[in-house]
């Protein structure tokens, strides 16, 4: 009988022990971002802006203009669209309103997706004003 208690003991140490390990090694899920978004258009902002800087290097300082920008929206590429092609394929879709529409940087924010500016190079997300400025 003896034995059997010590088991029963021993079994029920070594649960209390796991649950212990699981509240301490198991993260809590409800701290993780909750909204992917703002990470999603970092990665995006950064990937057209490092696209962007290749071109820039292979043609002597310039920029793509922005109708080519424009042009690079999904549909078959142009002659103008095909320089670009080999640094991006098409301008990735702005994760808070899933279309890729590229404007001037004078446009109002909520006007277009994204803003570009082909004589200094600068590419910004336009959904909203607080985007923008990333």
């Amino acid at each position: 009988m003896r034995i059997r208690g010590s088991i029963l003991v021993e079994v029920l140490s070594v649960f209390f022990m796991l649950g212990v390990f699981a509240v301490v090694a198991i993260p809590d899920l409800k701290d993780g971002p909750s909204d992917p978004r703002p990470q999603t258009l970092t990665g995006v902002l950064d990937e057209v802006r490092i696209a962007l800087e290749r071109y820039r290097d292979d043609h002597d300082g310039a920029y793509p203009s922005l109708e080519t920008l424009q042009a690079l929206d999904g549909s078959p590429p142009s002659d103008e669209t095909r320089a670009m092609i080999g640094y991006i394929d098409r301008i990735p879709d702005n994760p808070f309103t899933n279309k890729n529409y590229v404007g001037s940087t004078d446009e109002e924010p909520g006007a277009s997706d994204w803003v570009y500016d082909s004589e200094t190079g600068v590419f910004k997300a336009n959904d909203s004003v607080g985007n923008r400025a990333l």
